[in-house]
């Protein structure tokens, strides 16, 4: 009887067990796995996946545990999460290999996971990440709206619940739309002269008052969503240290930077901008440039 459903099995779909690589075996899973999970958690396994690429290639068979334990060391520093997100994986992969009979033991099992780091990794966006987000801007209202936060430095949810009455298209800059301080609410952002043409196009499919119709769950879905297509490792708010990065980069002056991202520095907080200072956050701004 396990010889006949052994065989049925084969019939339905045959495979070659002395072929069948990792990333092959990780595809048949997941097609199972991924009916119940979300697609959040959909797209942080497949992240994880990426991770492990060292096995992407190797025959299940050929996999020991020498093999896993190297990839899994390899992520030492990463955060618990992403490496306990490629454990799950390797396991789920094993599990599904051995429930198949693709293999006979379970060395996902014997793993030890690394120290994981304790101090949250603030990465920005690099240069030729921002570069591919120009690249498929035009397709891609995601890409747009990461674009326009690196170039303004605003944090997603103000963005996206800014009145439109805000977005000064003909004195090219933002006015408010801080949630924080009282020096964010009444910031002005000069608008770059690159992300206008992302702007007025969002405005004019925006239906209601406000800058978006995407909530912030929708728009986090999404951008994880792009991060996982296009091989990123990012968080939303990665956007706003990337533009204090960029405008560092540019030796744009510490008081500048603070009163663009809306912070309260020393005892001055002013209600009013006069033309000097607004000069002078437009030239800040103007000085963010993407290396080829």
């Amino acid at each position: 009887k396990e010889a006949q459903t052994a065989l049925d099995r084969y019939i339905a779909d045959p495979y070659d067990i002395t072929k069948i690589t990792f990333a092959q075996a990780f595809e048949k899973w997941s097609e199972k796995a991924f009916r119940k999970g979300s697609y959040q958690k959909q797209a942080s396994y497949r992240a994880a996946f990426k991770k492990c690429s060292s096995l992407h290639d190797m025959k299940v068979q050929e996999i020991r545990l020498s093999h896993l334990q190297t990839a899994i060391d390899d992520l030492a520093g990463f955060s618990s999460s992403t490496i306990c997100n490629v454990k799950i994986v390797i396991s789920g992969v094993f599990t599904y290999c051995i429930v198949n009979e693709y293999i006979n033991k379970d060395y996902s099992r014997y793993i030890e996971l690394p120290e994981c780091s304790t101090k949250k990794v603030r990465r920005i966006f690099t240069d030729s990440e921002i570069k591919i987000l120009w690249d498929i801007h035009n397709k891609s209202d995601t890409a747009a709206i990461i674009l326009i936060l690196i170039y303004t430095g605003y944090r997603i949810s103000e963005l996206l619940e800014m009145p439109k009455e805000n977005i000064d298209l003909n004195g090219n800059c933002i006015i408010g739309g801080g949630k924080k301080t009282k020096a964010g609410k009444d910031r002005i952002v000069p608008i770059h002269h690159l992300i206008k043409p992302l702007i007025e196009r969002l405005l004019k499919k925006s239906k209601g008052d406000i800058f978006s119709q995407l909530s912030y769950h929708l728009f986090n879905r999404e951008f994880h969503s792009l991060m996982d297509i296009l091989g990123f490792e990012h968080t939303i708010h990665e956007t706003r240290h990337t533009f204090a990065s960029l405008l560092d980069r540019e030796g744009v002056p510490e008081n500048i930077t603070k009163r663009l991202l809306g912070h309260t520095f020393g005892n001055i907080t002013q209600d009013i901008y006069i033309h000097k200072e607004l000069d002078e956050l437009r030239k800040g701004i103007e000085k963010i440039k993407i290396k080829e």
